[in-house]
């Protein structure tokens, strides 16, 4: 099976379809937002998307365009990344937190999945492999560490 992968950068979201893969990395202030459900992934990688409203916004209603209002309460959503440190204006990045978390819930989806980076001078990598069936995050600091590794299942 040929598969490609598509690697978003910064302040970016994308989209596949099965079997491919889609990824970023470098989160550590950033804030990693993954939607993952049957056969179609998409991943956001924001800065702030409480302040970048416009491309949250067109990455919401990509989610909503791709899954039905039926079936969103069944998806994978994960949430990654945004190291709160104490050079970081922790109320920025908390609200940030909070704003895209409440933004999946009121568009339908499934309570999101939270896993902060908790570790200086590390990022986070996180990686939807639609041909393998599963969403997996790593922490970055000399090489990919696995920290959790999801199933996206006809459940999610």
């Amino acid at each position: 099976m040929y598969q490609i992968e598509k690697k978003i950068e910064q302040l970016d979201f994308g989209v596949v379809e099965f079997p491919n893969i889609i990824s970023t990395e470098g989160l550590g202030p950033c804030i990693g937002i993954v939607v993952a459900w049957k056969h179609t992934g998409l991943i956001y990688h924001a800065t702030d998307p409480y302040m970048e409203a416009e491309t949250t916004e067109e990455f919401l209603s990509e989610c909503k365009r791709r899954i039905p209002i039926p079936d969103r309460h069944k998806v994978l959503t994960i949430l990654c990344g945004s190291l709160i440190d104490s050079s970081d204006d922790s109320k920025t990045t908390r609200r940030a937190r909070k704003f895209i978390y409440t933004e999946l819930i009121k568009a339908g989806f499934t309570a999101p999945i939270q896993k902060w980076n908790s570790i200086q001078k590390s990022g986070h990598k996180i990686v939807i492999n639609l041909g393998e069936n599963n969403v997996t995050l790593y922490r970055q600091v000399e090489c990919d560490e696995e920290i959790d590794r999801w199933a996206i299942s006809p459940a999610h």
